[in-house]
């Protein structure tokens, strides 16, 4: 496909078919290579000022930033990408990436700003009655409310989302919510034992 666009002088779908071959790399584990075909591609988005494209893309580098361990650039990628999709009020694609954000804020153990963040997220999950993406944000929500050690807000929030799982939500929003939700359970159980053992200690 890129040789056909670029043997027709199609510049957008050959910077298109850049792009997807970077997502080809994104998924191989192929980082690096990923990035290098998506600055490519972005310096053709911006010339050609595709705002939907480079919303994409810079989202897109994010996520590759953020399973690398570099928050601080995934961050400002998210936030480029944010802004872009804001400025063609592409509301599925803000509650995506605000949903990376909060994320990534809390890699970067600045809760308060994830919880913000998860916040507004939330609320355009509701407006969209996008179950899925609500069940996914109050689970990030929950996890913030972990770190900041308000283990009841998180139950509330771990609770609200075993009970809106029913059988039409997708396996992996299931298995998300479950296993986040056992584990809130086992580290609390811990929490529980060590802090009886330290009890009978200072009996």
């Amino acid at each position: 496909a890129k040789d056909y666009a670029k043997d027709h002088d199609d510049k957008i779908n050959h910077a298109k078919a850049v792009f997807d071959l970077g997502v080809v790399h994104s998924f191989k584990g192929e980082m690096e290579q990923a990035l290098e075909n998506y600055a490519i591609a972005g310096k053709v988005f911006e010339e050609l000022d595709n705002i939907r494209m480079q919303g994409i893309l810079h989202n897109n580098m994010g996520i590759i930033y953020r399973k690398t361990g570099k928050y601080e650039l995934a961050k400002a990628s998210y936030k480029k990408s944010l802004a872009l999709k804001e400025k063609r009020n592409d509301v599925n694609g803000v509650l995506n990436t605000l949903t990376n954000i909060s994320a990534t804020y809390r890699f970067l153990n600045q809760y308060d700003s994830a919880i913000i963040v998860s916040g507004q997220a939330i609320s355009i999950a509701k407006k969209l009655n996008n179950q899925t993406a609500y069940l996914h944000e109050i689970v990030n929500l929950a996890l913030a409310y972990e770190e900041i050690e308000n283990s009841n807000a998180a139950n509330e929030l771990y609770k609200e989302a075993e009970g809106l799982i029913n059988e039409n939500t997708p396996y992996e929003t299931k298995a998300h919510v479950l296993n986040s939700l056992t584990l809130f359970y086992y580290t609390s159980c811990l929490l529980y034992t060590s802090d009886a053992a330290d009890d009978s200690l200072r009996v």
